[in-house]
């Protein structure tokens, strides 16, 4: 296993070069995001999700490529316990280079969550009138879905989600050079 290298980025401590890009691809996007903002008793264990996105009410957790959730009972538990959204980031903020993994979003009915918690795909914007905002972009074409983070509302026409939008944040994230 590769040792990460703790970075400073925006006058914070990240544990690893992974969270300071990610949280790099936050703020090219004007998205707020807390890093560590709090750490939960989970069955006698400490747990500090990464990074909470209050917009969003959304915790985040990033590890990087190769990381198997499901082998990890913090992670299980964190987002079957908690009250709010909860998406796992697998990999570096490149395009078709990472997964997003839908943990938990508790205001989803039961048959929406059994049809898409622990799918995964990755980030797009929506735009309703002239405002960007982050969406969840499953594997449409395999029936998957498109759905806002803001409010959970699936694409219902009144939306686009858009990727290439993304192109230079991605390559902003990832050419970063931290010292």
């Amino acid at each position: 296993m590769i040792k990460s290298i703790e970075t400073k980025y925006n006058e914070i401590k990240f544990r690893s070069r992974l969270e300071a890009r990610w949280a790099l691809f936050f703020d090219e996007l004007k998205i707020e995001y807390q890093y560590e903002a709090e750490g939960f008793d989970i069955d006698g264990t400490w747990y500090l999700p990464d990074f909470y996105l209050p917009d969003y009410s959304c915790w985040i957790e990033v590890k990087p490529d190769g990381y198997k959730w499901r082998e990890d009972k913090i992670i299980e538990i964190f987002s079957q316990q908690t009250n709010k959204k909860f998406l796992l980031i697998v990999g570096a903020p490149q395009q078709n280079k990472y997964k997003v993994y839908v943990l938990a979003v508790p205001e989803w009915d039961e048959e929406f969550k059994d049809n898409y918690l622990g799918d995964y795909g990755q980030f797009a914007l929506a735009r309703r009138a002239s405002e960007n905002e982050l969406c969840f972009l499953g594997d449409i074409e395999n029936g998957g879905i498109a759905f806002n983070l803001i409010d959970n509302s699936t694409d219902d026409g009144e939306r686009e989600p858009v990727t290439f939008d993304l192109e230079s944040v991605y390559k902003k994230a990832i050419n970063k050079k931290f010292y």
